[in-house]
């Protein structure tokens, strides 16, 4: 009888204990759910949906382009939002002449006269020829909106205390200055050579620095200009720039075109949108009427990103 009543007693404990634990695991159970909804609710009033979703990792898929090379960078901050081969050697072509313009803005002379050596004279496709005298400004002004060459090459004697050796040396002192230290520049004008290279990243670099300069600004913002000689007196040109994003997408506030056979279509242009602004470079497109097209796409790109970052 006693041997039945101590297992009647042990099997009531036994009872009460695994009802007690089954309470235990119940309540715990519930303040785990209760607290994963108080922190899905907070996440949501914070971010508007569940933290981490799927939705918040997509990323912006970026335009495909014929360029070999291109970044995209946010203007205001100089922060590289996409690039694609951006540390890849190439020839820059007249991109090149960004940095002779940077260079020629600094020495800040403005008025001064400058006239055509026979040296600076004899380079390919330029309107500016020897002999030809005209202020440095207007001469700079010509040589950035149609990429005159000539008018570079003049710019860089001019500058470089009659040696234009000397200014590319100022040219390649200024880019590690400015950290484009995958850059070597050999002229002032972008001409083919095996000395002259840069990537997409340094580009970007020198043209954000150059963006900086309100003189640099209004210069590759202006899409037409009349030109005037200092000699022969009265001669003139009219200027109309190469960059056709300036007239064909809207906010372009301005731009650099460059074109060889060995480095393709190349871009810099630089757009704006409210307080956003987006520089892009492109590097050896298919070829001249690509750079527009890829450069329209790329900026949307950029304003896309800029769009979703918080």
């Amino acid at each position: 009888m006693n041997v039945f009543f101590r297992k009647k007693v042990n099997l009531t404990v036994l009872a009460a204990v695994l009802l007690l634990s089954m309470s235990v695991i119940s309540v715990v159970a519930s303040m785990a759910v209760a607290k994963t909804v108080v922190h899905g609710d907070f996440a949501r009033a914070i971010y508007g949906r569940d933290k981490d979703t799927p939705e918040q990792r997509v990323k912006v898929p970026a335009p495909k382009v014929t360029a070999d090379a291109v970044v995209v960078m946010d203007n205001k901050t100089g922060k590289i939002l996409y690039e694609k081969n951006g540390d890849k050697s190439e020839h820059p072509a007249s991109l090149t002449k960004i940095m002779t313009a940077i260079l020629v803005l600094e020495d800040d002379r403005d008025d001064r006269i400058i006239t055509v050596s026979p040296w600076a004279g004899q380079k390919p496709y330029s309107y500016c020829y020897t002999g030809q005298s005209m202020r440095q400004l207007d001469m700079l002004t010509q040589m950035i909106m149609i990429s005159d060459n000539v008018a570079a090459s003049a710019l860089a004697e001019a500058v470089g205390n009659g040696s234009a050796w000397q200014f590319w040396q100022k040219m390649n002192a200024k880019a590690k200055e400015i950290g484009a230290n995958k850059t070597h520049f050999e002229n002032a004008n972008g001409l083919t050579s095996k000395l002259h290279y840069s990537t997409a990243k340094d580009l970007a670099l020198i043209s954000h620095y150059a963006m900086e300069n309100p003189k640099f600004r209004k210069l590759v913002a202006i899409p037409e200009k009349r030109l005037y000689s200092v000699s022969p007196v009265g001669e003139s040109l009219l200027c109309e720039s190469t960059n056709d994003l300036l007239t064909s997408y809207p906010g372009c506030i301005g731009g650099k075109t460059g074109y060889t056979d060995a480095a393709g279509g190349c871009l810099m242009a630089v757009a704006q949108r409210g307080n956003e602004e987006v520089l892009v470079i492109i590097l050896h497109s298919e070829d001249t009427d690509t750079r527009f097209d890829e450069g329209a796409r790329l900026l949307d790109y950029g304003f896309n990103i800029l769009s979703k970052q918080p």
